[in-house]
């Protein structure tokens, strides 16, 4: 599974917690993921921990509960009732969502026919109707749970070259084409971008991040004249990271069409780097319509920076939207 669509899963579960007043659980196999690459607070616990100080602090003696989990099997719909009940009233401390993705979960909550789900729904994710009443809510979380390593932000720094944020970030999941209608638009929203957001910068900072290296080259090809062009290149990079640790994170050849060439440590630095951004996250992708990967740059960006920038970014970034490969 992809680096942010484990994110994702994890921080949707963080996010519709403290209104059910209980734990949702997203199994991590009893650690945290991609631990040598990030930092987690430690306000976060694996089930493991939570079972450890269940026992130490005697919640069963104290408060007369014990530590029963509730299953929802969505594979088999007759044995869950998660549509037409209200998740609030549920006595167990911890629910598991099995055979499901957080999406899918997501959606029986904002479409649960009790009015308290939601409200509580609205709450958390906004209306749909008007866009400016949707919170920042994942960027919060990031933010507050997630940070780069040492090692990551070594490379982060790097990448940098000693200057300050980049203005634009640029994300392209291209799966290895060379699209030049995808080149052409992209270059077409990034001038927007910049003409809307950072007219009277004289060369902003551009950083590209792309699954496919050659589409990084074409658009930056484009961009030099008028844009500084920041870019990761891990093969440059000797820092503590890029070494024999790292190695074995390589990416597996069957994955290489899918994630890109680069190991996948790369995807953390990309990450980090991309969520400097200060006005604006131009994303596009080949047979899709933008990226989760994307969407948490922008979101964790927004919460990132002064709160003179957030709103500024979360609201008003741009996107490539589904553009199609043609030969």
């Amino acid at each position: 599974m992809g680096l942010l669509n484990n994110w994702h899963y994890a921080f949707m579960m963080t996010k519709v917690s403290p209104v059910l007043k209980t734990v949702l659980l997203y199994n991590f196999r009893g650690k945290f993921p991609f631990g040598d690459y990030i930092l987690y607070t430690n306000f976060s616990l694996t089930i493991k921990e939570v079972k450890h100080l269940w026992r130490w602090n005697d919640c069963l003696g104290k408060y007369r509960r014990r530590l029963i989990m509730r299953i929802d099997d969505f594979e088999r719909p007759a044995e869950t009732n998660v549509l037409c009940s209200n998740w609030r009233r549920w006595k167990q401390p911890i629910i598991w969502f099995q055979g499901t993705t957080d999406a899918v979960a997501a959606q029986f909550f904002l479409k649960n026919v009790q009015r308290q789900m939601r409200i509580a729904a609205s709450a958390l994710f906004g209306s749909p109707e008007h866009l400016q009443s949707r919170p920042n809510a994942y960027g919060e979380l990031m933010r507050f749970i997630v940070s780069p390593s040492a090692d990551v932000e070594e490379a982060v720094n790097w990448a940098l070259n000693g200057g300050p944020d980049p203005h634009i970030a640029v994300h392209m999941r291209m799966l290895m084409s060379r699209s030049p209608r995808a080149v052409k638009a992209a270059v077409t929203c990034i001038k927007k971008a910049v003409n809307r957001n950072c007219p009277h910068v004289a060369r902003p900072r551009v950083v590209l991040v792309s699954d496919t290296p050659f589409i990084i080259k074409d658009i930056a090809s484009q961009l030099q004249d008028f844009a500084e062009v920041l870019h990761f290149d891990y093969e440059l990079f000797k820092g503590n990271i890029s070494g024999s640790k790292a190695k074995k994170m390589r990416q597996l050849d069957f994955r290489v069409k899918d994630w890109g060439p680069a190991p996948r440590w790369v995807a953390f630095v990309d990450f980090f780097l991309a969520s400097r951004a200060r006005y604006a996250v131009v994303t596009g992708a080949q047979r899709r319509v933008g990226t989760t990967y994307a969407q948490l740059i922008a979101a964790m960006a927004a919460a990132s920076h002064p709160p003179g920038y957030r709103r500024h970014i979360y609201n008003g970034r741009v996107r490539i939207e589904d553009f199609q490969t043609r030969s």
